[in-house]
This record gives structure tokens, C-alpha cells and sequence, in this order.
């Protein structure tokens, strides 16, 4: 996305719908832990913008509890490892799915703050998960299978 998008507020409305598209997938047994723009991007001749959701915990009020990713950055550090992961996408699959441990991330906000920040754990994997939506890809392809993201 770019800057002068970004001023426009081109794509708030957009943003504001994959956050209601994602807080709507609440219901068990399936909770939403990101959503990437490319999953819910309405236009085939067009590439989606490069943005993705991770759900965070937080107790302050005014934190939706949704962190918005913006021309996101990954590097993936630390060891790798296996485990069993699902997509609301692909519904009643799970697949074992190797992953960095880490990852720091580099990303802009939709006010175009750029925030820089290493994530571990769960939220590594939600990370790298939704990237890879991101650049076309799912849980059983290892090649783009959708447009990638425009930067």
C-alpha cells in the first residue's frame, strides 16, 4: 500500500471490514486468530492490499484487540518446529506445519507509524500463517495459489 493510499484513507473501510469479518468468526469450534486481506478481497482483477490481522490479548478499553499490518516485513529466526495448525479458510483441516520459532516483524499502521517488534510463541505462528496468505499461499499448497498482495 502505498503512502499517499494510505492518506486517502483509501482503504479504511476495507480494513474496518476484515475486522468485523474476523471479531464474526467468534463461534466454536473455530475462533479467529488472523485474517489476511487476500481472503476476503472482492476484486479478481486486482491484487489485494498487503495487509493482515493478528488477534492480541489486551485489557485496555480502547484497544480492539487486533493488531493491523501494514507492508508487513517478516524474518523468521530460532529453531524450527512442527505442529498441528487449522484455517478458518480450508474448514475441518489441520495439517502439521514446520515453523520459526520467532519472528521479527516490521510493519506500518494504517496512520503510517512504522513499529518494529519480535513476536514468539503463538503469535509467531499467526504471524508467519497470515504472511503466507499474504504472498498466495495456504496450509496445502506450498505455491501461490491467489494473487499475491500489492506492496
Amino acid at each position: 500500500i502505498k503512502p499517499d493510499e494510505l492518506e486517502s484513507g483509501l482503504y479504511d473501510g476495507f480494513i474496518a471490514n476484515m475486522v468485523e469479518t474476523a471479531e464474526s468468526m467468534k463461534g466454536a469450534p473455530h475462533f479467529c486468530v488472523g485474517l489476511a486481506a487476500n481472503q476476503v478481497w472482492a476484486d479478481p482483477d486486482e491484487a489485494p492490499p498487503a495487509v493482515f490481522l493478528v488477534r492480541h490479548e489486551t485489557d485496555a478499553e480502547d484497544d480492539p484487540g487486533w493488531i493491523t499490518f501494514i507492508n508487513p516485513i517478516i524474518q523468521p529466526t530460532g529453531r524450527s518446529y512442527k505442529e498441528l495448525e487449522s484455517c478458518l479458510s480450508i474448514r475441518n483441516f489441520a495439517h502439521g506445519k514446520r515453523r520459526h520459532k520467532n519472528v521479527a516483524v516490521v510493519w506500518m499502521d494504517k496512520d503510517q507509524n512504522v513499529y518494529q517488534q519480535k513476536f514468539g510463541g503463538f503469535m509467531s505462528r499467526i504471524v508467519q500463517h497470515e504472511y503466507d496468505h499474504l504472498c498466495g499461499k495456504t496450509l496445502v499448497n506450498k505455491k501461490p495459489a491467489r494473487k499475491k498482495a500489492k506492496r
